[in-house]
């Protein structure tokens, strides 16, 4: 999964204390738990402000991505 670009739907909430939602997209840098899908992931610039964090250990929920089709060295998918 190293080098496997995602994207991943937050919710957040606006200047006006109203919920709203974001797609954030970054690369799997490392593994951290096989076991749990737990992955690191870098977030691209382009989809963080200035409060949030440029990496992240993120649970993959099985249901949402497929393992079976990961392709390697960026090749697109998304959780």
């Amino acid at each position: 999964m190293k080098g496997f670009r995602l994207e991943i739907l937050f919710s957040y909430s606006g200047d006006d204390g109203t919920q709203c939602l974001g797609w954030y997209h970054g690369v799997v840098q490392e593994v951290v738990n096989s076991k749990t899908n737990c992955v690191r992931v870098r977030w691209d610039n382009e989809c963080l402000s200035e409060h949030n964090m440029k990496i992240t250990d993120q649970k993959l929920a099985m249901g949402n991505w497929n393992p079976k089709s990961i392709k390697t060295g960026g090749g697109g998918g998304s959780t």
